[in-house]
């Protein structure tokens, strides 16, 4: 007997999921629904692929963004018709901001329900409007449509993801009841041409003066900001060694570890005096991945008389105007020509004093921290206890700062995420759940209390996950930026509508999510039940409390001891 042939829906899907899977996806991010049906079935039987299944769009969208920033390849989502799919724009934004890779599947109606009040029928094609790199409104499957346009489409849709500058594409997928797949037979899906990834790379004549140019600086500085994945962290290492240059690595480069030469690790606060920045300004500014939070950093790299950026695209990074030289270049490729090129030079007089401030200013933060728990303290614990084969994630506002100023070197280079694209706060714990995915390791989350406010349905993703998530928790009632503002005309509205003042603990959010939870009230517990945490792999909130307004004014003073040091 002939086999049953599968619904047209159910072979449409299964050719274009088994086409991401021959083009690299193998992580599909799954919202239930119905319209959607035919998609799920395909990923949940695509061999060799592994689904995570979220109920919030939202959450679902960061868990992509934060796996394709780890593991630079992107993780497909799938959701229904309707506002189901506008629930990823925040991610889709996050990752077109940050050159992350990602698809989104949206499941649509056919179209001739759109514009005629048709439930869970809205118009999807241009949702995203001009942050994806690239757009397709499939047709509906029928016998009239060629069989291999969704595999075509697919094919086309990873290229786009992956091309510099990576970043999320969209593919509408219109689809006519019956939605549900035969069980019976799947057939063999189309094998349509993939595409090669481009490595880019300028003419060599462009790199040998390059490397003249750094070669013969007589001072320098390598910037490192926030890299994608073990190859560009690589990279941007044997960028350190050959140049021997002071190494500004930011807080979420993943490489402000003891083992890169020439790190300055408190370089910000190191830059903290009035015009210290446009003192130590060096010849070079040689800068390599994503924006740096410092914005001392900035202000030294103004006063630099080169600032040159590494990027594999000629996407603009540059807000202040100061970048002298975009060199467009994979920076695996780059450094490596450049590795060769330059001989390294030993340390000279410039580097030295760097060094000295960065040690007079840690020295000067251990003084005024003491033994007291505070925000500051806990990063720096997080920072100094991270368990080898870790990686480790940052909220937005203060947590990411708190790192970048305070926090020590790693015991080794390791895998750092942060959502810098937009640099909002919603949808943290879900990319940073995303983020261990996508580096396969355990992970460590520093993240403020309204980030969880804001992500508090990703808690239930928690629990499941294949990669332990250590979530440390720094809970001061409310949004803590806000102290930091100059809003003194308005002082009497900044608790209400600034900092939201809540007034929640979140013991209770762990009891309903089923996670272990632990409330330290100093360093030592803090460091108990980090440890027990972390090097026993067990998912975990761990709470700190705290108070806004202490934490501003121990700031303020971290600031004036650091300045009356180094003066």
């Amino acid at each position: 007997m002939a086999p049953v042939p599968e619904p047209a829906a159910g072979a449409w899907a299964a050719s274009l999921v088994a086409t991401l899977g021959r083009a690299g996806v193998e992580r599909f991010v799954i919202s239930p629904g119905s319209r959607s049906t035919p998609l799920a079935v395909a990923a949940a039987r695509q061999r060799g692929a592994r689904c995570v299944v979220a109920h919030d769009e939202r959450a679902a969208g960061f868990y992509a963004a934060g796996y394709g920033r780890a593991a630079g390849r992107p993780a497909a989502l799938i959701c229904t018709s309707g506002t189901a799919v506008a629930n990823y724009l925040p991610a889709v934004i996050e990752a077109s901001q940050a050159d992350v890779p990602l698809i989104v599947l949206s499941a649509d109606r056919p179209p001739e329900l759109r514009a005629t009040g048709a439930n869970q029928t809205i118009d999807q094609p241009d949702l995203f409007g001009r942050y994806v790199r690239w757009r397709f409104d499939l047709p509906c499957p029928g016998p009239d449509t060629p069989p291999d346009t969704a595999a075509h489409a697919a094919a086309a849709a990873v290229a786009h993801a992956v091309a510099p500058p990576a970043g999320p594409v969209h593919l509408n997928c219109m689809f006519r009841e019956p939605l549900a797949p035969g069980d019976r037979c799947v057939p063999g899906a189309a094998r349509p041409a993939l595409y090669t990834r481009a490595d880019v790379m300028p003419p060599e004549a462009d790199v040998a003066a390059l490397a003249e140019r750094l070669g013969t600086a007589r001072t320098g500085v390598l910037a490192v900001g926030p890299l994608r994945g073990r190859e560009e962290r690589d990279a941007a290492a044997a960028l350190a060694r050959a140049l021997r240059w002071p190494v500004f690595a930011d807080a979420a480069s993943g490489l402000r570890a003891d083992s890169i030469p020439g790190l300055i690790p408190f370089f910000d606060l190191a830059l903290l005096p009035s015009g210290a920045a446009g003192r130590l300004a060096p010849e070079v500014v040689l800068h390599a991945g994503g924006r740096m939070t410092s914005t001392r950093f900035l202000a030294l790299a103004r006063g630099a008389g080169h600032y040159i950026h590494i990027a594999d695209s000629p996407r603009r990074r540059d807000p202040e105007g100061i970048v002298t030289l975009h060199v467009q270049a994979s920076l695996g490729r780059l450094a490596g020509a450049l590795a060769a090129a330059i001989r390294p030079a030993a340390e000279g007089a410039y580097a030295a004093e760097l060094r000295r401030l960065s040690e007079r200013a840690e020295a000067a933060v251990d003084r005024v921290l003491g033994d007291e728990l505070s925000e500051p303290a806990c990063a720096r614990l997080v920072a100094r206890n991270l368990p080898e084969g870790h990686g480790l994630f940052l909220g937005r506002s203060m947590p990411v700062r708190d790192m970048d100023m305070f926090g020590p070197p790693l015991a080794g280079p390791r895998a750092v995420g942060v959502n810098w694209g937009a640099s909002g706060i919603d949808g943290t714990i879900a990319s940073a759940l995303g983020f261990a995915d996508g580096s396969d390791a355990p992970l460590t989350l520093l993240v403020g209390d309204m980030a969880l406010l804001h992500d508090l349905s990703s808690l239930a993703l928690v629990a499941r996950h294949r990669q332990p998530l250590t979530l440390v928790l720094l809970n001061n009632g409310g949004g803590g930026i806000f102290s930091f503002l100059p809003l003194e005309s308005c002082a009497d509205l900044v608790e209400e509508y600034f900092a939201a003042a809540h007034g929640l603990a979140f013991k209770s959010a762990a009891e309903l999510f089923g996670l272990p939870y632990a409330a330290p009230a100093d360093l030592p517990g803090l460091r108990a039940a980090y440890t027990a945490a972390a090097q026993g792999r067990m998912p975990a909130i761990i709470e700190v409390a705290g108070d806004r307004a202490r934490n501003r004014d121990l700031h303020r003073r971290l600031y004036a001891a650091v300045t009356e040091d180094l003066t």
